[in-house]
């Protein structure tokens, strides 16, 4: 396999492309856990349960977003899918939804927290155009294993009930 790919002049690692590709999914998976979660704990009140400082700043961000609206890209006025990965984490991480991601998952809250530093790591270090090395490489494989049976065992827990998929008929 190659590991270098070549854009116009420029040297992309393939791996770093990979590794985008891999981090995005993990992100939005954790934002779907992290939002159930809170509709779990709070229901269709959930937004409430937000300090109003955070509100207050994401409101900021959003309209920051809907002045880029003619670049067509995904705007979101949503908490959660609006957050960055630092403040995904202490949505994760908060103590009266932490059990619920924990139920979720089955991911105890200590290792949640280590998993998401690593993924903060490696996705700082795509972020700033560095290519990864080898170990960078095991690492994240590990950190993806990791965040693939958390999301699984969300997918089993919540999502389908005894890994069954449903027709339109069942409906």
């Amino acid at each position: 396999m190659e590991i270098l790919e070549f854009r116009d002049e420029m040297v992309v690692p393939k791996i770093n492309i990979e590794a985008y590709f891999a981090l995005y999914e993990i992100e939005n998976w954790l934002k779907r856990i992290c939002l159930t979660a809170y509709v779990l704990k709070y229901g269709s009140q959930w937004m409430n349960s937000i300090p109003t400082e955070i509100k207050d700043k994401f409101k900021s961000r959003c309209n920051t977003s809907k002045e880029l609206l003619y670049l067509d890209a995904q705007i979101d006025d949503n908490v959660i899918w609006l957050s960055t990965l630092g403040e995904l984490s202490r949505f994760l991480l908060d103590e009266h939804t932490s059990p619920f991601v924990e139920g979720l998952t089955n991911l105890p809250k200590d290792k949640l927290k280590h998993k998401l530093d690593e993924i903060r790591d490696i996705r700082n270090l795509l972020a700033h155009n560095r290519a990864l090395s080898e170990t960078t490489v095991d690492i994240l494989h590990g950190v993806i294993a990791s965040f693939k049976m958390t999301i699984d065992n969300f997918k089993q827990n919540f999502l389908y009930e005894s890994g069954d998929i449903y027709s339109k008929e069942d409906i």
